[in-house]
């Protein structure tokens, strides 16, 4: 994507996210007379934000765009937390989230860039991520709103993951040259 382009997209995507905080900033102080439940959605507007303007403004490698766009989007998340003076939930909750959340997709996009075939164990790939970071969310959740952890939600979705996972894995290297994605969906 060209440069004008990544700045178009930004654009774009900056008027939403203000749009978004706004409205949801909104709705919350008319009904409660405070910000309250409207913190959250604006944190991940922020998050989304930081992101975009690092991706879009950035001409570094991806790990340098990552790690500008987790230190923006953590500073923004301590700030929202300190102004509203909530719960004090950003070092507890949301950096840990954010911060493992960016492990993941870094070592998913490793995962992506070393395989040699790329077809259907892409979607595995993907699946063992989705499934290590719902064990990662209810880990940090648990722990701060119970103080301890106790997993249930996130290993029945591994169960369910799992398997998928093993089986398109197993029709991936057993077709030993793996399918082209779009020849398996005939895209």
């Amino acid at each position: 994507m060209s440069r004008p382009q990544r700045k178009a997209v930004w654009e774009l995507v900056s008027i939403i996210l203000i749009l978004l905080i706004t409205a949801t900033s909104l709705i919350n102080y008319i009904i409660n007379k405070a910000i309250s439940w409207s913190e959250y959605p604006v944190v991940v507007c922020l998050v989304i934000f930081s992101y975009v303007s690092s991706f879009a403004f950035l001409n570094r490698k991806r790990e340098v765009q990552l790690l500008c766009s987790f230190v923006t989007a953590s500073a923004l998340i301590l700030a929202l937390d300190t102004f509203t003076r909530g719960d004090r939930w950003a070092l507890q909750l949301g950096i840990p989230l954010l911060f493992f959340t960016n492990i993941i997709f870094i070592g998913l996009s490793a995962a992506f860039r070393i395989s040699r075939q790329r077809g259907i164990n892409l979607i595995a790939y993907s699946f063992l991520a989705a499934a290590l970071l719902c064990v990662c969310v209810e880990t940090i959740t648990d722990n701060y709103i119970f103080n301890h952890i106790t997993l249930t939600w996130s290993l029945i979705v591994c169960a369910c993951v799992i398997p998928v996972a093993a089986v398109l894995l197993f029709m991936h290297f057993r077709l030993k040259k793996g399918r082209d994605l779009n020849k398996t969906f005939h895209i």
